[in-house]
């Protein structure tokens, strides 16, 4: 806990600490200030302001300041803060952000209602440097903001838009090329880490290209996203970038290719060798894993939880998590993409009995649904009418299991949509177990299987969108195999 001037302390060992600093520093020489760092806020005296820290993009409260009558307080760092992204959060709720980096030893002056615009500091190169820059960024964010509003009532089509959207381009370029410059200047300093981090988040915040048409320039970008990001600095967990740096790449530049992920998951746990950041990386890629949904998740989580979890390297998890997560993860396994569909003998609506494993379509598509879920009654129709009627005659075959026991909807629903061509099965008495073998949580639950029944894409029902099922289907039967 950081010992603050003003602060009052009832632990015996904290005011014993608080005496020695005072006594250490009569002793050393009067004319010697105290090492620590000195706030100022203009607008604010006699009150408490917090301190904290940023870690997984979350602000974080470390202690409180005790400001005097004339608005100062001190913050002494004979146990020396973890460097990184700190900030000051004021009663009105407003904050300022600054750096703390070896050199710990400086002033901070500022003013209630504009903490950052304000904030001037004395005392250490780098954390100057990094209030200038984000004092500038924030000029140029307010520039933009004034565009965007203007893009936002123009004509699309106008000489008008393209011009503010250039406009709006060239303000995003002199921030990069800004942070660019201090980087240049300052390498090898904490200083420059942190801007690479901020930089590839601000390159973010605008079209950087088409990822749709230029695909090379895409390649290119996910190839060497990473460089430069030194993935041993621990130092870096502790600011608001590291995590939205990660979430670009894994959540939006990546999203939805589960191989891809499990690769590059993999090689930048494999990129550190410092115990603290290996273990934000396991965590946060469990957490991605635990939270997405797109086909080949499960695959995503399987992998974390095996590589890392079961190897017993997640140290940190208690005994009744695990058997939680083995538990899930053996139920994943049966379902997972690029497994053999596991076999099903189900009765039709008439008597008749199907098997999964005989049906040897190029392409079968498997869906678990009921009649009274919204997106059955709404997607069925759609898979009837887009991709049955339109790819039947190209090998597509649809194989339906009704997860319900009573009978009547079921073929009332059938007769309404005339799905008679379909195989349509289900078992009332769960004798199969498919809901355990498929994990059906809820409906519709899909899945897309090859002519050798092995399992190339799975969609759960809260997930559903017809427009993805559409897409796979059209671009795997196009596709050369």
């Amino acid at each position: 806990m950081i010992k603050t001037l003003y602060k009052i302390k009832t632990s015996t060992n904290q005011i014993f600490l608080a005496i020695s600093i005072i006594v250490l520093y009569f002793f050393s020489g009067c004319n010697e200030s105290p090492k620590g760092i000195k706030i100022t806020v203009q607008g604010l005296k006699d009150e408490n302001i917090i301190l904290g820290y940023y870690f997984n993009n979350m602000m974080k409260p470390k202690d409180t300041i005790k400001l005097d009558k004339n608005g100062e307080g001190f913050i002494f760092t004979v146990e020396k803060l973890n460097e990184g992204i700190y900030f000051l959060y004021m009663p009105n709720r407003t904050h300022s952000d600054f750096l703390v980096s070896k050199d710990q030893n400086f002033s901070i002056k500022t003013s209630l209602n504009t903490p950052l615009i304000s904030q001037e500091i004395s005392g250490s190169k780098e954390t100057k440097l990094y209030s200038d820059f984000l004092k500038y960024k924030s000029e140029k964010q307010k520039e933009i903001e004034i565009l965007s509003l203007k893009l936002n009532n123009s004509d699309e089509n106008s000489a008008e838009h393209k011009n503010i959207i250039n406009e709006i381009e060239l303000l995003n370029n002199k921030i990069i090329a800004k942070a660019d410059s201090i980087i240049q200047s300052n390498q090898g300093t904490l200083l420059a880490e942190i801007l690479l981090l901020s930089k590839k988040v601000d390159m973010k915040n605008y079209n950087y290209f088409d990822h749709e048409k230029d695909t090379i320039k895409l390649n290119s970008y996910r190839e060497h996203y990473f460089d430069n990001i030194d993935f041993n600095d621990e130092r870096l967990l502790y600011t608001p970038y590291f995590k939205q740096v990660l979430d670009i790449y894994f959540r939006e530049i990546i999203k939805d290719n589960f191989r891809k992920l499990i690769k590059d998951s993999n090689e930048l746990i494999d990129r550190s060798s410092t115990p603290e950041v290996i273990k934000y990386l396991i965590k946060y890629f469990f957490n991605l894993a635990s939270t997405s949904h797109f086909s080949g998740n499960d695959n995503f989580l399987t992998e974390i939880a095996e590589k890392y979890y079961f190897s017993g390297e997640a140290i940190w998890v208690t005994p009744v998590f695990m058997e939680k997560l083995r538990n899930k993860i053996a139920q994943l396994k049966y379902s997972l993409i690029g497994e053999k569909a596991p076999d099903l003998l189900m009765e039709s609506f008439n008597g008749q009995y199907y098997r999964l494993s005989e049906e040897k379509s190029d392409l079968t598509i498997l869906i678990f649904w009921d009649p009274n879920c919204g997106h059955c009654k709404t997607g069925i129709p759609q898979i009837k009418k887009h991709i049955w009627e339109k790819y039947k005659d190209r090998g597509v075959n649809i194989f339906a299991v009704y997860t319900r026991p009573e009978k009547k909807p079921w073929i009332d629903f059938i007769e309404k949509h005339d799905l008679y061509e379909w195989i349509n099965v289900y078992d009332p008495l769960y004798k199969t177990n498919f809901g355990e073998f498929y994990n059906i949580h809820s409906t519709p639950t899909i899945y897309i299987l090859d002519k050798n029944n092995t399992i190339i894409y799975k969609m759960t029902g809260k997930d559903f969108d017809f427009n993805k099922l559409l897409n796979f289907t059209e671009k795997y039967l196009n596709s050369e195999r």
